[in-house]
């Protein structure tokens, strides 16, 4: 199966929202500041956390089978290789430049283990797990199937939504274990889409309305509970209802998704700098990185009340987008490692 652009402008889309929300939550940012450009700071963290959910759906929608499959230990081995790769590259890079501290005993620890990146963590488990997921959609009846997902959304998403103070502290104590829950949802949602595509032919102009009408559920509802609960957005525990797992931003998620996907179109272009947006995933939010460029480089506090913070934010983001990808084809180009490639 072709590379479809229209899947892989999401992907890139999505990534871009993912940094620009990197830039702020890693950067020095002031959401006390009550302004609309504070608004749109909160939006960005709704749209990064659509970006990962969006992944993962393409993820499940693509790598999904209705024919039995061995485990694919070579898509596992390059996904590996590729975080190794770029967990070393980065460690010795940072060095160099005496962003790290090269006397630390901990220095090759840091190099060798690519433990750095929870999305890239979470999804490696997906990858292992994807034999029992594919199980689960081959094996079950549609209406059975069905059933499930809706209760298992109902307790992963829905209830906690509603009542997110009885969640928040279990979550945080067993964040990887909740991702890899979540994550494996998503790839069952997807794989239904896939498996009972007919289902799901809703009209781009619906889809449409029905993002708009999500959007402002967003932007109303959570700057509601922000100013009734008084809860800082970018502290340490970040309100459940701004995360993945809210309700909304899931449906966001599956809704863009579904727009994307309905939409078809061809452009050589568009795949071939969605080919490395994986490593702008990994570049960008390398720790030592990360800290360098939000808090150091592109410092965006100081334009927080400057009419063009939001152009400039973007701009920023587009361009982080456009080195790391520069990095990501002189990696594909000499040592290959396409490692966060699918079928599709």
């Amino acid at each position: 199966m072709n590379r479809l652009a229209n899947i892989e402008l999401l992907r890139v889309t999505s990534m871009v929202g993912i940094v620009l929300f990197h830039m702020f939550y890693h950067g020095n940012y002031n959401v006390e500041i009550e302004s609309v450009n504070n608004a749109f700071v909160r939006y960005v963290q709704v749209l990064g956390e659509v970006g990962v959910n969006v992944f993962v759906l393409i993820t499940g929608y693509f790598l999904s089978s209705k024919i039995k499959l061995g485990f694919d230990y070579k898509r596992v081995l390059k996904f590996v290789s590729l975080l190794a790769f770029y967990s070393f590259f980065l460690a010795v890079f940072t060095a160099l430049f005496n962003l790290t501290d090269v006397s630390s005993p901990n220095l090759l620890l840091t190099a060798i283990f690519p433990d750095k990146w929870w999305f890239a963590t979470t999804y490696l488990f997906l990858l292992l797990l994807i034999p029992v997921l594919n199980f689960i959609l081959q094996k079950s009846h549609k209406l059975f199937l069905g059933i499930i997902l809706l209760y298992a959304c109902l307790i992963l998403c829905i209830t906690p939504t509603m009542i997110p103070s009885a969640f928040g502290e279990f979550i945080i104590r067993n964040l990887l274990i909740v991702n890899v829950m979540w994550f494996s949802y998503l790839f069952l949602i997807a794989g239904y889409i896939r498996f009972y595509e007919e289902d799901f032919s809703v009209s781009p102009k619906r889809l449409m309305f029905l993002i708009l009408l999500f959007t402002l559920l967003e932007i109303v509802v959570t700057n509601y509970l922000m100013n009734r609960y008084d809860l800082p957005m970018f502290g340490k525990n970040v309100p459940y209802y701004y995360d993945k797992y809210y309700f909304p931003t899931f449906v966001l998620s599956v809704f863009i998704f579904l727009l994307f996907k309905n939409i078809s179109f061809h452009s050589v272009w568009i795949n071939k700098i969605a080919s490395v947006v994986f490593d702008v995933y990994l570049i960008s939010d390398y720790p030592v990185i990360r800290e360098c460029l939000w808090m150091n480089v592109f410092n965006m506090s100081a334009y927080q009340q400057k009419w063009y913070f939001i152009p400039l934010s973007i701009a920023i983001a587009i361009l982080v987008y456009c080195v790391c990808s520069c990095i990501g084809f002189v990696r594909l180009n000499i040592f290959g490692l396409k490692g966060q490639g699918r079928k599709g």
